[in-house]
């Protein structure tokens, strides 16, 4: 329950900042967002924990 009050937290101070930036940051920014979003895909192959009876592979057991 506390995990999940501090992700709500956490995720509502990034909705807050997101939503008060300007938005022409971000279409400058846009290959970096693009270029991290890849990798961090391409590292659950490398880091990611196989789920038992399936092929998939997660960040979280």
């Amino acid at each position: 329950m506390k995990t999940q009050i501090a992700a709500i937290i956490i995720g509502f101070g990034f909705a807050v900042i997101i939503s008060v930036a300007d938005y022409r940051f971000f279409v400058r920014k846009w290959y970096f967002a693009a270029t991290a979003a890849v990798v961090l895909a391409l590292l659950v192959f490398i880091f990611g924990i196989r789920v038992e009876g399936t092929d998939d592979m997660a960040w979280l057991s």
